[in-house]
């Protein structure tokens, strides 16, 4: 192996000949060395109640008891000297006929005179008083269930790594990334999402890279999150995105209730929402001419 040095070039040769090294074509060098640590949050997504459905359980397994106000009557029967106000209770009405008797008496001028007179009453009495009784009354009892969907929902957060100077005009960055996630997104069903990344440990990221990710019951992901580093400029940038479909849980929840309609069953909601905390080191690269 041979090596020369001619015109501030360097040129490294093989024992067969081949040039090995030769700075007369362009090499990388590092211009700038660039840190920051970004800390983001993606935001949770709306939730929707899917009512499943229904169910009758059986006829009379339900009931209930409440108090009404009911009047109730009696009557009785009585005798008196004058009319139906002096024989029937307060608040009873009757009706009331005379007993008469035939009497004969003798005369002040002699003789005697006979007729019917009112020897007193009696009287039918009809009372009402009102109070209140309790009520029993069945009814059919059902299950309703439900379960919470998840809204589609897209989101992209932009933060600003660093800036070089003007007119360095980088070739290529090379990107390391110690990415901690600080709150997972989770829904009950499928637990806390799956972190792509090794946390704690540095990472190549350079262009996109995966953060979080989920995926439904037949194997196909619903929910994704990245990260995505690049040059703007003069400035080294990072894009949070975010992207779910719609998702169904599958954990339904369940509600008894008397009577019709079933309205009851309400599914608790997912808190899909997460945060990371990246410590960027980007090198910053130009190739000389």
């Amino acid at each position: 192996m041979s090596f020369k040095v001619k015109d501030n070039n360097i040129q490294v040769t093989a024992t067969n000949g081949d040039i090995v090294f030769d700075t007369s074509t362009p090499m990388p060098h590092i211009t700038d060395v660039i840190t920051n640590t970004i800390t983001h949050s993606f935001p949770d997504a709306s939730d929707t109640n899917s009512k499943s459905g229904f169910s009758i359980i059986n006829d009379f397994s339900c009931s209930y008891t409440y108090y009404q106000y009911v009047t109730n009557y009696s009557s009785y029967s009585c005798s008196g000297t004058s009319f139906s106000s002096d024989c029937c209770d307060f608040g009873c009405f009757g009706s009331c006929f005379g007993n008469y008797e035939y009497v004969c008496s003798s005369s002040f001028f002699g003789g005697y005179s006979c007729g019917f007179e009112l020897t007193g009453y009696d009287c039918s009495c009809y009372c009402s008083y009102s109070s209140f009784e309790s009520v029993t009354e069945y009814e059919d009892s059902y299950y309703s269930w439900a379960n919470n969907v998840v809204s589609a929902s897209s989101n992209s957060s932009t933060y600003t790594i660093g800036t070089v100077a003007n007119d360095t005009n980088p070739d290529f960055i090379l990107v390391l990334a110690n990415i901690s996630r600080t709150a997972a997104g989770s829904t009950y069903d499928l637990g806390t999402f799956i972190c792509t990344v090794h946390q704690g440990n540095n990472t190549i990221a350079n262009g996109s890279t995966v953060l979080e990710t989920a995926f439904d019951y037949n194997g196909n992901e619903w929910l994704g999150r990245i990260i995505d580093v690049y040059i703007s400029g003069n400035d080294i940038k990072a894009d949070f995105k975010h992207s779910n479909s719609d998702y169904t849980n599958k954990i339904s929840f369940y509600s008894f209730e008397c009577g019709w309609p079933a309205t009851g069953a309400y599914a608790d909601t997912d808190n899909i929402a997460s945060s990371f905390s990246v410590a960027f080191t980007v090198y910053v690269g130009k190739f000389t001419q």
